[in-house]
């Protein structure tokens, strides 16, 4: 737990330099806390186009995405939790450990290092009994940011962080959910391709 809890708070100390996040851009944040092994999503050399083609046939509002609270707010916040339309989560190395625990990929903020960015279409919400919730998430595209890929396949089996908050520069979430992805206590797993993507507004 310490491991995800340093490396979300590395990931979103600078979170109003959200173009470190890209593929090609050098990190802005701290290294976090390595894991035994590299998890890095391992992508060969494929059609931009042709994934896009696939992207835009998936179906819309299909449940596609899991987003999971960290066992820790069990006790330190065990009220409902509700994680609004407009998250971005931001994909952080293949799954690894308990999807409530996971173990973050310190390689993924290293240069050249693929992004996957999805962002919620629709609001869920986690309790306690049910930390876990299944919703519905598009890709999300920036040049910007350079945020590029209009494809996630399950079969990638990536775990995301939240990551910011669209329509927003600066990240914007001052209440109780925002105090939690800060420290890196909210997740997110793909359970189905995403595809339908969504230009990012880039304006503050």
């Amino acid at each position: 737990m310490r491991r995800a809890q340093a490396a979300g708070a590395a990931a979103l100390a600078g979170f109003g330099l959200l173009c470190a996040c890209g593929p090609n851009r050098e990190p802005t944040t701290d290294t976090p806390a390595a894991t035994p092994a590299s998890t890095a999503p391992v992508v060969t050399p494929q059609s931009l186009a042709a994934d896009l083609a696939e992207a835009e046939r998936l179906p819309r509002g299909a449940t596609n995405f899991k987003v999971c609270r960290a066992s820790a707010l069990d006790t330190r916040d065990p009220a409902p939790l509700e994680v609004p339309a407009g998250v971005i989560f931001i994909s952080w190395g293949r799954k690894a450990g308990d999807e409530r625990n996971p173990l973050l990929d310190a390689d993924m903020l290293k240069p050249g290092a693929v992004r996957y960015v999805v962002v919620l279409s629709r609001a869920v919400t986690l309790t306690r009994d049910q930390p876990c919730a299944l919703t519905v998430a598009q890709t999300a595209r920036s040049d910007l940011f350079e945020w590029r890929m209009p494809l996630v396949r399950k079969s990638q089996d990536l775990q995301f962080q939240v990551t910011g908050v669209e329509n927003h520069m600066a990240f914007p979430l001052k209440n109780r959910l925002g105090d939690w992805v800060k420290a890196g206590l909210v997740f997110g797993y793909p359970t189905a391709d995403i595809g339908n993507p969504r230009p990012m507004k880039e304006e503050g």
